[in-house]
């Protein structure tokens, strides 16, 4: 929850900041609202939902917020109900009115989506801990159970569709790539905290900071600069050369359909070299460091060896920085596989994914 409050407090801070002092690194002014309000009244609105988020916040990290069964079903059918008004807001904005003043405010949708985020995580602490011994018990106890099957397909879309309306409004790869996962992420974090499928399998703060570390390290700063010697030089030097090979990718495909493709492709990669780092002598131990933890958690994705994360990124990217593939359609796949090796890695209880 205090991921999801922050990323909200960014999204206050920075319009403030376009319209102070404007920074290229962010969208402009008005790309942060949809005009439906006065910017003044907005504020207002913004500076309320973030002082009683931050209390319901300080109440659960303090342990004093007392869980209620009514107050999660509540909270959850509210949450469900407001992320479908969203959801069809973003698909009509992307398919239907992409210049309807409302309907088309990309970002301003997606931090409705993550104030929803927020919404989610608290209904299920309330549902997850109000008073019931089983999650079989009934009561609210539905609503999380449909939680199990939709909570994977519906967070990985939205991050993924997220990303493509990002990139329409030229918010930046960059942007556009890590809003998605960090919202992703921290989605997942927090559904593991109050819908776990083994209690036990929380880690310690010890643990915790040495994946931390790996995730940080390895899983962001290595790729960052693989990503700076290949992707920059190479893409561009590839680009110039016009090989055969660079028109063999079907780049007059959406980014959708391109998107899926390269899922696919690099799916197959993925599983020929997991599967050689396991039956390879040579290999194992490099690959052996990903499978040392003896929990299953959200922060295990990013336990790799520095070099089996360096054959990934060759075995993965590599080929389709060779074929010319976009950048739009790089981000895209990052964003679908930073959230998908999430969940895979999750101590969530979900049924579908």
């Amino acid at each position: 929850m205090l991921g999801l409050l922050l990323l909200f407090l960014f999204r206050v801070l920075a319009q403030m900041i376009q319209l102070v002092a404007p920074v290229a690194v962010l969208p402009p002014f008005h790309a942060w609202q949809s005009g439906a309000l006065p910017y003044p009244v907005l504020v207002g609105v913004q500076v309320l939902i973030l002082a009683g988020a931050a209390r319901v916040v300080w109440t659960f990290l303090s342990g004093s917020l007392v869980p209620s069964p009514k107050l999660g079903r509540l909270l959850l059918c509210i949450d469900w109900a407001y992320c479908a008004v969203m959801g069809i807001r973003l698909l009509i904005g992307l398919a239907i009115a992409p210049t309807h003043f409302w309907f088309g405010a990309t970002l301003p949708t997606l931090f409705h989506l993550v104030f929803a985020s927020f919404l989610l995580v608290w209904g299920m602490f309330h549902a997850t801990y109000g008073g019931r011994p089983s999650l079989d018990a009934g009561g609210p106890v539905r609503v999380v159970a449909f939680i199990r099957y939709t909570a994977y397909p519906v967070v990985l879309l939205s991050c993924v569709i997220g990303n493509m309306m990002l990139l329409r409004e030229e918010a930046g790869v960059l942007l556009a790539t890590y809003v998605p996962v960090t919202v992703g992420t921290l989605v997942v974090m927090g559904c593991e905290r109050t819908l776990p499928y083994r209690p036990e399998w929380r880690p310690s703060w010890l643990e915790a900071a040495q994946d931390s570390r790996y995730v940080v390290l390895v899983h962001v700063l290595l790729p960052k600069a693989l990503g700076v010697a290949v992707v920059v030089f190479l893409f561009a030097w590839v680009d110039g050369q016009r090989w055969p090979i660079a028109f063999w990718w079907p780049k007059d495909w959406p980014v959708l359909a391109q998107t899926v493709l390269m899922v696919v492709f690099v799916d197959g990669i993925r599983y020929w070299l997991h599967r050689l780092s396991h039956e390879q002598e040579f290999l194992w131990p490099f690959h052996a460091v990903h499978h040392a933890q003896q929990r299953l958690y959200t922060l295990n994705v990013g336990r790799f060896h520095p070099v089996d994360k360096s054959l990934q990124f060759v075995c993965d990217a590599l080929p389709f920085i060779v074929l010319g593939v976009q950048e739009d359609v790089l981000s895209a796949y990052v964003v679908w596989y930073a959230v998908n090796g999430f969940f895979q890695h999750s101590n969530v209880d979900v049924r579908l994914g």
